[in-house]
């Protein structure tokens, strides 16, 4: 069966020969990563490619100010594409791609039969299969590895090339991979360990500000109600609630050093004012902070002794 790599992917695009990579580590399947440059816009969208039982990740390396996607015949994304973006779709949803202006896109071809941890267990779907933009540096970087042993100038290491595709694998698995069964669980769903990830980063970065639920579950790529029963079967509390307990965990941090004030600390982590703090505080310690602080001085000095 002719697939959506190489030479039949570079005709979908109006590149003849383009260079690819192969390999075959696990199973007889084939791992490919196909360079496709253009120097000229294209005229019309790719050409269908043939649809079989495989992901097409696409890793941009040259900024463009225009693109599209559709998968099934509908659009899903569009508008400029930054560099490092990367964008899987798949191959059983008919994907077929626009870009304006020159470009340079490396596309993996990932068959789904190697996305399970060994033969007897189910394959695993890509959550990130959507056709929209992820951030995703591990992946940019494995690209351009990649794209560089095309052009070292001698044929590149067979055995380098299996463990570059490998590792792609582990990530994608580790970071996108969910299975049918959980799938199939629909609502009780938790995060997956790439949105987990993104989230807990974007609290931890914003957490004297605060972020908004839109924005965490824009980055999660899901619908706010979606990502708000997913957050709280992972966490089992509300963003908000898992946002103000990271903020008393850097205040009891603060606290031990007896020179800094309690207002200047519930201001530092966060709060609104010392009133904010102390109910937060209280109601997750059972203390207030002027008694946590004054017990944990006393143990401090017993020890001491």
């Amino acid at each position: 069966m002719c697939c959506a790599y190489g030479q039949r992917l570079g005709q979908s695009f109006g590149v003849p020969s383009p260079a690819t990579l192969l390999a075959t580590p696990v199973r007889h399947a084939v791992f490919a990563m196909t360079d496709i440059r253009r120097n000229v816009p294209m005229q019309a969208p790719s050409a269908p490619l043939p649809r079989d039982r495989s992901y097409l990740i696409a890793v941009n390396l040259k900024p463009l100010q225009e693109h599209e996607i559709w998968l099934n015949g509908e659009s899903v994304s569009g508008g400029p594409l930054s560099e490092g973006a990367v964008i899987a779709t798949d191959l059983q949803q008919d994907p077929v791609f626009f870009v304006a202006g020159p470009s340079h896109l490396i596309w993996f071809h990932v068959p789904m039969e190697l996305l399970s941890i060994d033969e007897r267990a189910e394959s695993c779907a890509l959550y990130c299969a959507t056709g929209k933009a992820i951030d995703d540096p591990f992946v940019g970087v494995l690209a351009r590895t990649m794209q560089s042993l095309l052009t070292c100038g001698h044929r590149p290491s067979q055995t380098l090339v299996d463990h570059l595709f490998l590792a792609l694998r582990g990530h994608l698995l580790d970071t996108y991979a969910t299975t049918p069964t959980e799938q199939a669980r629909g609502n009780n769903r938790g995060l997956m360990p790439w949105q987990h990830r993104r989230t807990t980063t974007l609290i931890m970065e914003n957490l004297t500000t605060g972020v908004s639920l839109q924005v965490m579950a824009d980055a999660c790529q899901l619908a706010p109600s979606t990502f708000l029963r997913a957050f709280r079967n992972t966490f089992g509390e509300t963003p908000h609630q898992w946002l103000i307990g990271k903020r008393i965990d850097r205040a009891l941090d603060l606290m031990t050093d007896r020179c800094i004030s309690l207002a200047d600390i519930a201001l530092s982590v966060g709060f609104s004012d010392q009133s904010h703090f102390t109910r937060a505080f209280a109601g997750r310690m059972g203390v207030s902070p002027g008694a946590w602080r004054s017990a944990s001085a006393g143990s401090s000095i017993a020890l001491a002794e």
